[in-house]
């Protein structure tokens, strides 16, 4: 399995899409007050790709992958506040995996996911809030 997990504001603007990175700012920095205002910022942190190959999935690695990649992200950025992503509305699965993480659904985007031929998708984002934030 693994885990792609983008933890500096410059990697997260270079290798997500700009809907991303709006959604980044509006559902987190600007409302929970989380500073990324330089390049190398690692107070918000996003989770571009979660991939366990079939035969090994419904066996808990994803969930051990993402426990460990967050336990990484908090050791690496000691001031990380919060840790995004987004997913297809119809991966029940990692639904599951992400709420029992203690990842909250903030928005949903219907039809992010489309294209000529094949069916549309919601995009839900999460994130998952960590200590630090203000008024906790």
């Amino acid at each position: 399995g693994v885990v792609v997990a983008l933890v500096s504001k410059s990697a997260i603007q270079e290798f997500s899409d700009q809907r991303t990175v709006d959604t980044l700012r509006s559902e987190l920095t600007l409302p929970r007050c989380i500073p990324w205002d330089s390049p190398e910022r690692r107070e918000l942190a996003y989770i571009q790709s979660v991939g366990v190959i079939g035969e090994l999935r419904r066996r808990g690695i994803a969930k051990e992958l993402l426990q460990r990649s967050l336990a990484e992200l908090r050791a690496k950025s000691p001031d990380l506040r919060a840790v995004a992503l987004d997913l297809a509305s119809y991966n029940q699965a990692a639904i599951c995996c992400y709420e029992a993480l203690g990842f909250k659904r903030l928005l949903e985007r219907p039809e992010a996911y489309s294209g000529d031929g094949r069916r549309t998708h919601s995009a839900l984002f999460y994130a998952l809030l960590l200590d630090g934030e203000p008024g906790k």
